[in-house]
């Protein structure tokens, strides 16, 4: 599943404040890049948000990046990934709470990735909590998604920073009972 892999940029908001979207700078032109470590594998990677679609919630947010195109909407404060570099939620998958600074919300529905269909059941938690940027510590939000499927689960551990987005991810990927696979993200440029 190729979402995980950019998952970090689609995530990039504060919760706690009257409009969620203002710290998730999601705006045509905008562009993250940020160094991935997926085991032997460490590249650059560059997203950029190329266009915004009408949908049921309003906008949605087309971004492009080196591993594939996702769509995420704001909807009722929450952020919502209709589609994560290719894979597709149904419903959309429930990536940040805008409404309060600790949450924990529920999902259970549809991935489609790879041509096959899973089905699945997440949890959110977020709180606030101290993020490093460039050494220097910052107040800021951290998140961890679960995602549980048939013979695999996934956990996704993020930092955001207001008026910045992603900061850091860090995922870990378990099929069975087998050692889970970690792949990871840093910062280096953005809004």
């Amino acid at each position: 599943m190729r979402f995980l892999a950019t998952f970090p940029i689609m995530v990039c908001a504060l919760a706690g404040c009257s409009r969620p979207h203002e710290f998730l700078p999601l705006k045509v032109g905008n562009q993250w890049r940020y160094k991935v470590n997926a085991g032997l594998d460490n590249f650059i990677n560059t997203v950029e948000v190329v266009k915004t679609v009408p949908g049921e919630a309003g906008a949605n947010f087309v971004l492009d990046g080196t591993l594939g195109t996702s769509l995420l909407a704001w909807k009722d404060g929450i952020l919502r990934a209709t589609s994560l570099a290719g894979d597709r939620f149904n419903p959309p998958l429930p990536m940040l709470d805008g409404n309060k600074t600790t949450s924990n919300l529920l999902w259970e529905g549809t991935v489609y990735a790879s041509g096959k269909t899973y089905k699945a059941s997440g949890t959110l938690v977020q709180e606030e909590g101290s993020v490093e940027v460039n050494s220097m510590k910052r107040k800021g939000l951290n998140t961890v998604l679960t995602l549980k499927f048939p013979d695999r689960s996934i956990k996704v551990e993020s930092s955001y920073v207001r008026g910045i987005g992603l900061i850091s991810q860090n995922q870990w990927t378990t099929l069975g009972t087998k050692e889970p696979f970690n792949r990871g993200l840093i910062y280096l440029a953005g809004p």
